[in-house]
């Protein structure tokens, strides 16, 4: 057993090396972490979600969380991933219907520059314009 004065009590230890400043600050830090930004995490998982309703052909539920993620996307200012959500409704939406429009402006987003320098957003964009070939045939 250690002598009375080694005896050192863990408030006086915490004190010492970490004011309680910090500590209290700690658990909001915490939160913040685990949970990222909300502003970008909910249509994100929107759009994960989507992603995932569409790889099972569930696209009557696919398009509605497209949708949604491209308007929160481009309220959040995130132009490249609004454009990724569009793509995707696109491709939800070829089931119900291809117009000259939707054709005119797939062309147009594969002959746009960040679509064209972006792996993912090309291949999507790919994706997309391959579901409304195969419907005009």
């Amino acid at each position: 057993m250690h002598p009375p004065q080694q005896r050192v009590s863990a408030l006086h230890f915490s004190e010492t090396l970490v004011p309680r400043k910090v500590i209290a600050v700690i658990p909001l830090l915490l939160h913040l972490v685990i949970n990222g930004d909300s502003r970008v995490n909910g249509p994100q998982r929107l759009l994960v979600e989507a992603d995932g309703l569409a790889m099972l052909s569930n696209w009557p539920e696919a398009a509605p969380l497209y949708s949604r993620a491209e308007s929160l996307f481009r309220q959040f200012g995130d132009q490249r991933n609004a454009l990724n959500a569009r793509l995707g409704y696109i491709w939800a939406m070829t089931d119900s219907g291809v117009s000259s429009a939707i054709s005119q402006e797939i062309t147009a987003y594969l002959a746009d520059p960040r679509v064209k320098s972006d792996p993912q957003l090309r291949l999507r964009a790919l994706v997309a314009k391959a579901a409304l070939d195969r419907k005009c045939k």
